[in-house]
């Protein structure tokens, strides 16, 4: 399970080529999911969904393109249980 605004992987899943992400998730409570890319000391976070909370036990599906060397996690507007696939396809 995931705390409400906490990162979702206690380590953040590292990226080192510029890579198409896909991000599948089910979350067994209504919340909105954010996206969080660090690149140096620099983090950029966004939500994902439009800022639209994810429907409870629905699947979802993302994509999203990342350059190299970043690093990203993401957070959860609320508690859940929440089931997480990420997949990278690198580009270059």
């Amino acid at each position: 399970s995931v705390t409400a605004g906490t990162n979702i992987f206690s380590s953040a899943l590292s990226i080192s080529q510029y890579s198409k992400m896909k991000i599948i998730v089910v979350a067994s409570a209504s919340g909105v999911l954010t996206l969080e890319i660090t690149s140096g000391t620099t983090t950029v976070s966004g939500s994902i969904n439009s800022n639209n909370a994810l429907t409870a036990n629905s699947w979802y599906e993302f994509e999203i393109d990342l350059p190299s060397d970043v690093s990203i996690n993401l957070q959860y507007s609320v508690s859940a249980t929440m089931t997480i696939f990420v997949i990278t396809t690198p580009l270059g």
